[in-house]
């Protein structure tokens, strides 16, 4: 059973715009059919993602944050 993720919340006037995979896979200098393998249930430690109808789409802030869980080395 995985715990829930907490992210940090944008203002709340504010609405923080949504990823689509291509765009995902720009942010983190990856290949977009990375972006899918990594957004679906069952795999281990899957990126954070939102289903919005039949499409995955990703908040920035919540990527940077898996970013940052998974850096090696000095900070």
């Amino acid at each position: 059973m995985t715990r829930p993720l907490s992210f940090p919340a944008p203002a709340p006037d504010e609405v923080e715009p949504l990823l689509n995979p291509e765009e995902a896979a720009e942010l983190l200098n990856v290949p977009v059919s990375w972006i899918y393998k990594r957004a679906k249930p069952g795999v281990k430690d899957p990126l954070p993602y939102i289903k919005v109808g039949k499409y995955t789409r990703f908040r920035e802030s919540a990527l940077k944050a898996w970013l940052d869980r998974h850096a090696k080395g000095p900070k």
